[in-house]
């Protein structure tokens, strides 16, 4: 019951955050604003999800994760449930930095829980468990809402996920048992820095903290142009955007499955530059404008690469700090949704100025080199550690 409740916990912030990336066409008709500015939503709620991590690690390392998570999906809950009532845009944007900023204390709180209660022999796998909730939120939020936002609007849409992520938040409430802290000493910024000191002085913080952010805001950043990049291509709109993203989730998905299988065969830093090399070439292929049917295909590609390398760095991160875990996995998420803020702004200025083919290839480019770039880095560290 208790993973099942972790579950859960995924489920809540891939459905309060990641419904709205299909829904970029109809909001900026509805609200009346340029397609570039509603694609702000995703850097709205990014950016404040990355602040919060320096801050939300440390406490619940020192008052407990548990209570972190609950209320986190609380205030997550009552953000979306305000989004669907949202009068104007710019009152949409400030709710989802609230929910944006609430939704930073869940998951990457209840992976660093999962790794206090999992053996490190166990553990990759376990997260790649839990992360197939989020992919499955994902999946349902943004095929859901590309597919019913034509029969009942988007606000009704947005109104489902919020008691959607009001039910796990019940659940939460409900099934985390209260965590057991031993206090060393009061709780104090100069300690939180102290703590974050001692995980940096390990070299692979510095390889899974400099990737992170360049690998997340080249994918996850394409998210909410997919609609607007379709619709250039003559090649739909919302709905198959839904399909779209939603196929990249489930490409997450077929490797989570496949995961133990994949662990047998392939070191971790083969994964990084094996995931590189298909999250690149995807990217590539959505850039020749295929019809959206064969996107679909692309797109589980796209996941499917993705995951390899972002569980990979998962378990890295797991390994940096035995008594910061939360605080490590804190600043992972920081870096990573940093790059989710910055990724929408870049390609909100790169698409207009050269086209989509030119920004995709660029960004391919780029993931390429850096997988390649940190799998050397983590083989080289792995050798002076023997």
């Amino acid at each position: 019951m208790l993973f099942f409740t972790f579950l859960l916990c995924g489920l809540a912030s891939a459905v309060a955050n990641r419904t709205f990336d299909p829904l970029t066409l109809v909001l900026a008709q509805d609200f009346a604003v340029p397609v570039t500015t509603v694609a702000l939503i995703a850097s709205a709620t990014y950016l404040p999800y990355a602040l919060v991590q320096p801050v939300f690690g440390p406490i619940g390392d020192h008052f407990g994760k548990d209570r972190v998570i609950k209320i986190a999906l609380w205030i997550c809950a009552l953000g979306t449930l305000a989004s669907a009532f949202a009068p104007a845009f710019w009152m949409l944007l400030v709710l989802r930095v609230l929910t944006g900023g609430a939704s930073g204390g869940i998951i990457p709180v209840t992976q660093a829980l999962i790794g206090d209660l999992v053996k490190p022999a166990e553990r990759q796998i376990t997260i790649a468990r839990f992360t197939m909730s989020m992919i499955l939120g994902q999946m349902a939020g943004s095929a859901g809402a590309g597919l019913l936002e034509a029969w009942i609007g988007w606000r009704a849409v947005i109104f489902g996920c919020g008691v959607i992520v009001t039910f796990c938040a019940l659940a939460a409430t409900r099934n985390i048992p209260r965590q057991v802290v031993t206090q060393k000493q009061p709780f104090s910024i100069a300690q939180v820095i102290a703590n974050y000191r001692t995980i940096f002085r390990n070299p692979r913080a510095w390889v899974c903290y400099t990737t992170t952010p360049i690998v997340g805001g080249m994918s996850f950043g394409l998210l909410p142009f997919i609609s607007p990049i379709l619709a250039g291509q003559g090649n739909g709109g919302s709905r198959e955007a839904g399909f779209i993203i939603a196929a990249q989730a489930l490409g997450s998905l077929l490797l989570s499955l496949t995961l133990p299988l994949i662990l047998r065969v392939m070191s971790r830093p083969a994964m990084i530059t094996c995931g590189a090399l298909l999250l690149s070439a995807s990217l590539v292929l959505f850039a020749a404008g295929w019809h959206w049917t064969v996107q679909i295909g692309i797109f589980l590609l796209f996941g499917f690469g993705w995951f390899m390398q972002h569980n990979a760095f998962q378990y890295e991160v797991s390994e940096l700090s035995q008594e910061y875990r939360g605080s490590a996995y804190s600043m992972h998420a920081f870096f990573f949704f940093t790059g989710q803020f910055l990724g929408p702004l870049a390609y909100g200025q790169l698409i207009p100025r050269f086209g989509a083919p030119f920004a995709l290839t660029l960004a391919a480019a780029i993931i390429l080199m850096a997988g390649i770039a940190s799998a050397i880095a983590f083989s080289t560290l792995s050798r002076c550690a023997q």
